[in-house]
């Protein structure tokens, strides 16, 4: 879902919806639209483990005070998609309200569908993806189990990059 609004938040014209120049990611390089190299400075954002979205203003603020012009922002699919098909709009819309405030403040974002301890509560997979929950991240022999099932079975691959198409759907909210 997300992953692709790195795209949003950057490739090909002079500005994108976040108003930042549009990088372009070369052979070797990441480049702006003059073909200069560009130095991203990032810091990883769990924005994946609470709701309601817990990042706005201030946050985007304090990154940049440190110097940071790039964020890695974790997106919860657990509470992004709660039932299949339903997509929980307030949540979304604070994922996309923060990448622009990110963006106000000179800060390129590549939004992720992250996840931990595949399946287990609040692990950023949706329940309804999951067969028998595994009892907690550390519930190894339960979380392998879970792995082991969608990487073998493309029906729940396809859901997942059904989710991650999603991302053409936040275009529209960004802009």
């Amino acid at each position: 879902m997300l992953a692709g609004l790195l795209l949003i938040v950057c490739p090909g014209a002079v500005a994108g919806p976040s108003g930042l120049p549009r990088l372009h990611a070369g052979e070797k390089y990441i480049y702006d639209p003059y073909r200069r190299v560009v130095l991203l400075r990032g810091v990883n954002v769990p924005g994946y483990d609470d709701y309601p979205f817990p990042c706005g203003a201030r946050d985007a603020a304090a990154i940049k005070s440190f110097g940071f012009n790039f964020i890695r922002l974790g997106v919860s699919w657990e509470y992004a998609e709660p039932e299949e098909g339903r997509y929980d709009r307030q949540y979304l819309e604070a994922v996309v309200k923060f990448i622009r405030e990110a963006g106000k403040a000179g800060i390129y974002v590549m939004p992720e569908v992250h996840q931990i301890g595949w399946g287990a509560p609040n692990s950023g997979i949706p329940k309804w993806m999951v067969d028998k929950t595994p009892a907690n991240h550390g519930d190894i022999l339960g979380v392998v189990r879970e792995a082991n099932r969608f990487w073998s079975e493309r029906e729940l691959q396809d859901k997942m990059l059904g989710f991650n198409d999603l991302g053409s759907g936040l275009y529209l909210l960004l802009k």
